[in-house]
């Protein structure tokens, strides 16, 4: 009888526990090796250092907030140590995911894995690196890391943009679109891993 209130007890536990790793796996804690904890954002606080609490000490695990009046969750954020680290999610009431930002020990890590990924091109920055050949090469960064985006520059003291650019792996890859001050296309380049492949021209009447 003994035994089998043991047995019984024990797959209880491993019930439990599978549910909350399940509800962690959900919100965004994959591959972190956490049993994370889940609950909503506003039940956390922020201490004068700015670590984030639960029951006053270091959060380690998932919260989110919802829309009002609605169970429709709108940010997840993953957190260690009392931390943002990892993923913040923000999601349309749709459920489609509206922009992501990756943390690291409570800095912005903006390391081109996400989505989506935009930036201002002045925020890039320029550094060497050298390829599997042992060539060198010149790549842009963001926050340390090899640029994988776009990014946008704009006419001074203007909101038009006049030059998008996508970068993969720190280098110019894709269409780089120049465009005048009524926002129409001037022309195009086309680049490859670093390369200039072409240069399309455009014609506007």
């Amino acid at each position: 009888m003994l035994r089998t209130i043991s047995i019984a007890l024990f797959f209880t536990l491993v019930s439990c526990s599978n549910k909350k790793n399940e509800t962690a796996v959900e919100l965004g804690q994959q591959g972190s090796g956490l049993v994370a904890d889940t609950c909503l954002c506003s039940d956390l606080t922020i201490d004068s250092l700015g670590n984030i609490l639960k029951d006053a000490k270091p959060f380690t695990g998932v919260c989110y907030s919802t829309y009002p009046n609605s169970d429709k969750k709108y940010m997840i954020k993953s957190l260690m140590n009392g931390e943002l680290h990892g993923k913040t999610v923000y999601l349309g009431q749709d459920g489609e995911v509206l922009m992501q930002e990756l943390y690291e020990s409570g800095q912005t890590k903006r390391s081109g894995e996400l989505e989506r990924l935009t930036c201002d091109c002045n925020e890039l920055k320029p550094n060497q690196t050298k390829n599997d050949a042992g060539e060198v090469v010149n790549i842009v960064e963001l926050d340390n890391i090899p640029y994988t985006g776009k990014c946008r520059s704009n006419y001074p003291e203007s909101h038009q943009i006049y030059l998008e650019r996508n970068y993969k792996s720190g280098l110019l890859d894709g269409y780089s679109i120049y465009y005048d001050k009524q926002g129409l296309t001037m022309y195009m380049e086309k680049y490859e891993a670093g390369n200039l492949v072409k240069t399309i021209y455009e014609t506007n009447s």
